[in-house]
Order: structure tokens, then sequence, then C-alpha cells
């Protein structure tokens, strides 16, 4: 990945300008999170339109639920060992309890409909 981004920048015409590898990643991070806003955000007010409240619940549980288990990973040394074990095992149960919290919504709603 750092060839191919080094490969089409070339790091010493910006170092003349003080740039370094580091302010190049720093400024592809700051345009992905940029790009994933721009994508999300129409999403994200399609759903208060619907009035979606349990689907954003869900999405913003769930990504604190990861930010909580990288923030973990990060300060406990012995977490490395068994890391992508546990997050498999994270994102199997959050896709799980997003499916049955579909099919929970779906099956008020044709209880509702009847």
């Amino acid at each position: 990945m750092e060839y191919f981004l080094l490969m089409f920048i070339k790091l010493s015409h910006l170092s003349a300008l003080g740039l370094n590898e580091n302010h190049v990643y720093l400024i592809f991070i700051i345009i992905g999170v940029l790009v994933c806003y721009f994508i999300i955000q129409p999403f994200i007010e399609w759903f208060v339109v619907l009035q979606s409240a349990k689907l954003l619940s869900y999405i913003v549980s769930s990504l604190f639920v990861i930010l909580i288990f990288f923030t973990i990973t990060i300060f406990v040394p012995t977490m490395s060992q068994p890391f992508f074990t546990i997050l498999d095992m994270l994102l199997k149960v959050i896709a799980i309890f997003g499916v049955l919290l579909g099919l929970y919504g779906g099956i008020r709603y044709l209880i509702r409909k009847t």
C-alpha cells in the first residue's frame, strides 16, 4: 500500500514544501474521512426522514462497541494475541444483532398491518 501511494507522489518534491511522509498520510486520511462523510450523509438524512431511530441506534452502538474494542486492544498489550479471534466474534455478534433487529422490525410491521 505504501509503495502504491508513494508511486504517485514524489516525496522528494514535497520535502521542498516542508512535508514529510507522515504529512502525506495525514492528508490521505483526511481526504478519506471527508469522502466517507459525504457518502454516508445522504443515508443518515434518509434514515432521519424515515424516523428510523432503531437503525441509527444500531449503527451508532455498533461503532461505539468497535471503538471500545480497538481502544482496549491499544491499552492492553496481552490483547494482541487473540485479537483477530475476538474481532471475528465481535463482528459476527454485531451482524446477528442487526439481523435480529431487522426481523423484529419486520414482524412488528406485519403484525401492525393485520
